[in-house]
């Protein structure tokens, strides 16, 4: 097993929404700096998550379960390897950076246990006393482990944007208004919208932008960028923003972006971006990355499916309701008006 890839990096934000980034064709300015960047970088445009509930997605990125086996009866995904343990098998060195969780609080989320936990050599919980320095602190250390040598895999769940969303960005970071303030109901869209705005730019754009002006220093790297899920932002009248047995398709459109050094990586992706712009899935994800890590092609499109590099097969959707099959409901959402979809490719 030979990986030429030396840096593996999963990023998972939370509730970005991709028909609201600038790179994605978005009307207003919410990623100024993305746009500008023009070598490194694949965009694939909307992609659809694995789930509209974060839990369930972040299994999904973690185990590599695949569509057809959902529902998960038989609750396999709580038993298949894990990705920690692929790497680890591959030579890599484990990192896990959990912006979400503060160390004080000892605990795991989506699914972890201290089971899947043993395989991780560092597991760094990083949420600070101020909610939105926690991603600023959690890309200090990913460029530390970027520029230092070896073979290392690195998972970073983002602290992202919560609701209240004004809680996502500092005051002076407010760009688009009017927006939300302390103690203002939801239920002002475009106020809503405007902080959601505000929260892209401090926690996607900017964060990138910190990000990269250091990867001159980093090793042969290959970053997947991606989000749980999206966000309704009161889209259909109502104040739930995921996770609802009745979604919408905003609830399941995110990100998918491919940044690297690695040319063999950049040259194949450029050449699957036409075909799988705006066609992408969470499910893709996994497969991907251990076919970074050296694992062979064929082996792994056998036992997980396609990776980035090759079509998803079916239209990009997510699964509404409880991945294990508990409870009446069980759906696939498409991320496309009606179900049909845009040809967009560039």
């Amino acid at each position: 097993m030979e990986s030429q890839v030396e840096k593996i990096v999963l990023i998972v934000d939370e509730s970005i929404r991709a028909d609201i980034l600038g790179i994605n064709g978005y009307g207003k300015g919410t990623t100024p700096y993305l746009r500008s960047v023009e070598t490194g970088l694949i965009n694939f445009g909307l992609a659809a998550s694995a789930s509209n509930c974060s839990d369930y997605s972040n299994l999904i990125l973690r185990t590599g379960i695949r569509k057809g086996a959902i529902p998960d009866h038989d609750q396999m995904s709580l038993k298949t390897p894990s990705i920690w343990q692929l790497t680890k098998r591959a030579g890599y060195y484990n990192v896990y950076l959990d912006a979400q969780s503060a160390e004080e609080w000892g605990n795991y989320q989506n699914f972890m246990n201290k089971q899947e936990a043993t395989f991780i050599d560092e597991l760094l919980r990083l949420r600070q006393g101020v909610a939105y320095e926690s991603d600023g602190v959690a890309r200090d250390k990913l460029i530390d482990l970027l520029k230092q040598p070896g073979k290392v895999f690195i998972m970073l769940n983002k602290y992202g944007i919560h609701f209240p969303y004004f809680r996502s960005y500092p005051p002076e970071s407010i760009i688009f208004t009017p927006a939300l303030g302390p103690g203002e109901p939801m239920n002002d869209r475009e106020k809503s919208l405007n902080s959601f705005m505000n929260g892209i730019r401090w926690s996607v754009d900017d964060w990138f932008k910190g990000l990269l002006s250091e990867s001159g220093e980093f090793g042969n790297y290959v970053i997947i960028y991606t989000s749980d899920h999206g966000q309704n932002i009161v889209d259909d009248g109502t104040l739930a923003t995921h996770c609802r047995p009745r979604a919408n398709r905003f609830e399941g459109i995110v990100p998918m972006m491919v940044f690297a050094s690695d040319a063999a990586t950049l040259e194949r992706l450029k050449a699957a971006q036409a075909e799988g712009y705006d066609r992408t899935s969470h499910f893709q994800v996994f497969p991907t990355l251990i076919k970074l890590a050296g694992y062979n092609g064929a082996w792994v499109k056998s036992h997980y499916g396609a990776s980035l590099g090759e079509p998803l097969g079916s239209s990009p959707e997510f699964f509404v309701g409880d991945v294990h099959g508990r409870g009446s409901v069980r759906n696939w959402v498409s991320i496309f008006p009606n179900g049909i979809e845009n040809d967009q490719r560039p």
